[in-house]
């Protein structure tokens, strides 16, 4: 939530409206081509929507747009390179810094002084070896995690400084990719890959904590290529779609053991990030589905609506006691329990 507003879009027009959740109408929509093709573009603080933007002709550098709450334009602020900003996780917010990603780099700004000017990245690091970074994740203490194209994962402290890396590779095949994840629950830090990869670390050291493996195909009844990207947590446990298969899973955070499966009926791909909320997980794959985060069973399922891969995820507010989902449309749902 953005005060009174929600936030989202579409893929097809790659653009990002806001709508008021009081008169229920769009407040306003950014003129910006934005970043498409998965994965998260767009977060914002107290202050200001943070919004990536595509250089269309890729002859200038992309662009982190600042967005004031009315959808005032109030800066532009140039990252280096034109590879692409697009990643499958970021940008994001912890305290005061903004964490980003541009193929192989990783910035911060100072959110405090983005608005005006040109202000320049607080730190811009370059790992060993100038690898693409894949996925990003930040903990609330502000450590970054990354998950790189070399098959290395590494935390940086807030500075930017290099804490750990460790190769992840298993059997000779890279455990993360393009397509793949990584999230952090406490001092664990969980990982996603194709061909049915699930592994565990500790936040502290990187060391591994537990490794899963099995024919993700055979996850779902529908079938699946792989691992979705969004990752979420609660009741103890990790809630993951899979790409080209109907279905959701959760895992044990501690063991990495299959706690359930569910299995939609019209075997469509959960892609965007499931949401626990009171004891009930609540994803998406074109319909909402409201599933019991102890069994799996279902509670309830919403109507079709679309989905999108620029801001499909869940959003909930307790004090309006009401669920989001952004698809063809946005649609606002009660809770199945509070």
């Amino acid at each position: 939530m953005f005060g009174d507003l929600i936030v989202g879009g579409k893929t097809d027009t790659g653009q990002v409206t806001a709508v008021n959740l009081t008169t229920h109408k769009v407040a306003w929509t950014l003129p910006q081509t934005v970043l498409v093709g998965g994965g998260t573009h767009f977060t914002h603080d107290d202050n200001y929507l943070y919004v990536t933007s595509s250089s269309p002709s890729k002859q200038s550098n992309d662009s982190l747009l600042v967005v004031a709450p009315d959808g005032t334009v109030v800066n532009s602020v140039d990252v280096p390179e034109y590879t692409s900003v697009q990643t499958t996780q970021g940008p994001q917010v912890v305290g005061h810094l903004l964490y980003l990603t541009n193929g192989s780099e990783l910035f911060a700004f100072d959110t405090t002084t983005i608005a005006s000017g040109s202000p320049k990245p607080v730190f811009d690091v370059t790992l060993p070896g100038r690898p693409v970074i894949r996925a990003m994740t930040v903990d609330p203490a502000g450590t970054v995690y990354v998950a790189t194209g070399n098959a290395h994962l590494s935390a940086l402290n807030p500075k930017g400084v290099l804490l750990w890396s460790v190769d992840i590779t298993n059997d000779n095949q890279p455990v993360l990719s393009s397509a793949n994840g990584i999230a952090v629950s406490g001092s664990t830090l969980v990982a996603t890959a194709g061909g049915g990869f699930l592994r565990a670390y500790d936040t502290a050291q990187g060391t591994p904590l537990w490794n899963s493996r099995w024919p993700v195909y055979d996850t779902c009844a529908a079938g699946a290529s792989a691992f979705a990207r969004q990752i979420g947590f609660g009741d103890g446990k990790i809630f993951i779609g899979n790409d080209g298969g109907g279905c959701v899973s959760a895992y044990d955070l501690a063991t990495g053991a299959t706690a359930w499966v569910f299995d939609a009926p019209n075997a469509l791909t959960f892609d965007s990030q499931p949401s626990y909320v009171n004891g009930v997980l609540y994803a998406t794959n074109t319909r909402l589905w409201a599933l019991d985060s102890r069994s799996g069973k279902a509670l309830g399922v919403g109507r079709v609506v679309g989905n999108t891969s620029l801001s499909a995820n869940v959003q909930s507010s307790s004090s309006r006691n009401e669920l989001y989902v952004w698809g063809d449309e946005l649609v606002a749902y009660r809770p199945v329990q509070n």
